[in-house]
């Protein structure tokens, strides 16, 4: 396969990956920020027991869809970064990807091995109790509720760095400023 081909491919890891992660994401917050009256972390009184146990459900069925496509963008964001090493400084977009990349990869793992895969364990393989999976959902939100903003906001200007390009020196202005460094020497 040529370069290009194995470019295109990665870009459409990348592209599926982050739909997939981005809108499994969005899923399980907007189903389980339901659960709380809004703007405080206080659990809805509103809401029944059942209620609450099918939001948990609803959330963890999108957990495997964030998960594969977190694990299909990041191994096309590594690709893309090994093949493309030695263009980063023309591509300073890519650059910048890359670094919000490193910078959300440990969040996003921590909130998957601290409480997504706990809170996906209870609910698919035990019979968990609502007040178990409140517990659990209101520790989350607490502890890691600024982390996870954080790790959200770093992905979704990976995206709009993705599609907007900055920083991406033009071919005519490489042109210009090689005939510039040949002219001085």
């Amino acid at each position: 396969m040529s370069a290009l081909r194995w470019q295109r491919w990665w870009w459409s890891c990348v592209l599926l990956g982050g739909i997939l992660w981005l809108g499994g994401g969005a899923v399980r917050a907007v189903s389980v920020y339901a659960v709380f009256r809004p703007f405080t972390l206080e659990l809805d009184p509103e809401l029944s027991a059942q209620e609450r146990l099918q939001v948990y459900r609803i959330a963890a069925r999108a957990t495997p869809y964030v998960l594969a496509g977190g694990a299909l963008a990041c191994v096309g964001l590594c690709a893309i970064g090994i093949q493309e090493r030695h263009r980063l400084r023309q591509r300073g977009w890519l650059f910048m990807v890359l670094v919000l990349a490193a910078l959300a990869l440990p969040v996003e793992l921590w909130l998957l091995v601290g409480y997504d895969i706990p809170l996906l364990r209870a609910i698919v393989w035990g019979e968990p109790t609502v007040e178990a999976l409140d517990a659990l959902l209101l520790r989350r939100a607490q502890a890691a509720g600024a982390a996870a903003g954080l790790a959200t906001l770093a992905e979704w200007t990976i995206a709009l760095l993705c599609v907007w390009r900055p920083l991406e020196r033009a071919e005519h202005v490489r042109n210009a400023l090689e005939g510039v460094g040949a002219g001085a020497t």
